[in-house]
């Protein structure tokens, strides 16, 4: 649901996503230089021993694992704030709004927060919407304030959090360091917010 301002609100149906199981990835699936997991998949009885399973994996492959948390409220349900943190500790980046940080650390601040959940993850980006970012990573650098590459006008915000992750992620796999990485992720987050619907590269072909 889009208001006239271009903010969403989410209806969801987990569908399929609720069966989610171990075995639904093959070994082929593997060959990848990231796995990306949401906080949807640990966010049921059903499939949260399947997303655990695929964390366990990653570890013993030293394959990187990036979060993205999904939605604040899955902390004050299943699985909680420590259950979570619990389950995907050792994740080497963690993509959380500034109400999921703040969840997640039980902290007042973004800054304070993402400093308390560098103590599970190897580096963590509070997205903070029109503030742009806050980046803080394990190499012991104080959060680092980004701020955004806004975009001419705001139609949609419909996947302009998984843009911004896609496009840090693809910067810093390729080299880039974490706010630089972070810069293009703002880049590509507000190509995403100028466009109508949830697909911007698609949109502009």
């Amino acid at each position: 649901l889009i208001s006239e301002s271009g903010e969403r609100s989410l209806i969801t149906s987990r569908g399929a996503n609720r069966r989610l199981e171990a075995s639904d990835v093959s070994e082929d699936s593997w060959s990848v230089g990231m796995l990306v997991l949401t906080g949807y998949s640990f966010s049921s009885p059903e499939s949260a021993p399947a997303a655990c399973a695929f964390m366990a994996e990653a570890r013993r492959r030293e394959l990187p694992v990036a979060l993205d948390p999904a939605s604040a409220r899955l902390f004050g349900a299943h699985p909680g704030a420590a259950r979570f943190r619990a389950w995907t500790a050792g994740a080497r980046w963690l993509f959380p709004s500034s109400a999921e940080a703040r969840a997640l650390a039980g902290c007042e601040s973004d800054a304070t927060a993402a400093s308390e959940l560098l103590r599970s993850y190897g580096g963590v980006v509070v997205t903070q919407g029109a503030g742009g970012c806050l980046v803080a990573s394990s190499e012991g650098r104080e959060p680092l304030a980004v701020p955004p590459s806004r975009p001419a006008r705001v139609v949609d915000t419909t996947g302009a959090g998984d843009a911004f992750v896609a496009g840090f992620l693809h910067a810093w796999l390729g080299g880039a360091r974490p706010e630089e990485a972070a810069r293009r992720g703002n880049e590509v987050a507000a190509q995403a917010l100028a466009v109508e619907g949830g697909r911007p590269l698609s949109a502009n072909r």
